[in-house]
């Protein structure tokens, strides 16, 4: 008995008292899918420290999903890849990224040539600083006039989106770092008096370090408010209807809830 490999059918032979061949075959019901390998898709996000999103060393929030949307279904094979900051978009269009994580359709992306799927999670970007006798939420109407931090390449509301380094410390004391724990470290160590970081390092601050996170004062009126999605390739190997399922499989099995758990943060609702 032997298998055929071209067509998938078993295949019995046996010789007969005059020599010929009698061949008895058995169809094999193989679904296509279990011989289809994954369609490869190429995850991309920022090679900037984002925290919980992505750490130092490249794990995170980001990395996880990608391996939570592997164990929940086999017809795709996501794979992660970080992108210097510059790069991801010329990335995505020229077809070496299909989806970039965690991002926002209002950040530089071409709506003709890309879809957006469910958002993930809800963030806001509050002013901090540290908690002082008397102080209280006027104090944060100094942003921008008392030293104040923020990240390098982005933009911010109370400075009217200007990007120019040396008009942002001219105009408004303020000075630009790497990433966001850094602006926390320049408000804890009393090198600046505000700082603007997103509510989801705060959150993960709140669950994993909360004797540091009591110590912080912060802002009830955000700099800017916005919603965290993954942006799709047009023509790619995968749809947002495609995208979008896999993500409601997390979800309709908690391993979404459980996931954002894990780094103190809550997805919305997907719809």
């Amino acid at each position: 008995m032997r298998l055929c490999a071209t067509s998938g059918i078993l295949c019995e032979t046996d010789d007969d008292l005059g020599g010929s061949m009698r061949l008895f075959c058995m169809i094999l019901v193989i679904p296509m899918v279990l011989l289809a390998a994954p369609i490869e898709v190429v995850c991309g996000f920022v090679d900037s420290r984002q925290v919980p999103i992505i750490f130092e060393d490249g794990s995170g929030l980001a990395t996880d999903l990608v391996k939570e949307l592997n164990a929940v279904q086999s017809e795709f094979r996501f794979q992660f890849r970080l992108v210097p900051p510059l790069r991801l978009r010329h990335e995505l269009r020229e077809g070496l990224v299909d989806i970039a994580l965690f991002d926002n359709r209002k950040w530089g992306w071409d709506s003709g040539s890309v879809k957006i799927s469910y958002p993930l999670i809800a963030y806001d970007e509050p002013y901090i600083s540290l908690k002082k006798s008397g102080r209280d939420q006027s104090y944060f109407r100094s942003v921008g006039v008392v030293p104040t931090a923020g990240v390098l390449g982005f933009h911010y509301r109370f400075a009217n989106y200007v990007n120019d380094q040396k008009e942002l410390y001219e105009k408004y004391a303020m000075t630009l770092v790497r990433d966001e724990l850094a602006v926390l470290s320049m408000v804890e160590s009393g090198r600046v008096e505000i700082g603007v970081i997103s509510s989801g390092l705060l959150s993960y601050i709140k669950a994993k370090e909360p004797k540091r996170y009591a110590k912080l004062f912060i802002s009830k009126t955000p700099d800017s408010s916005y919603k965290r999605e993954c942006i799709i390739r047009r023509g790619g190997p995968i749809s947002v209807v495609e995208f979008n399922a896999a993500l409601l499989k997390l979800e309709k099995s908690g391993r979404l809830q459980k996931l954002f758990a894990r780094y103190g943060l809550i997805p919305l609702k997907l719809k």
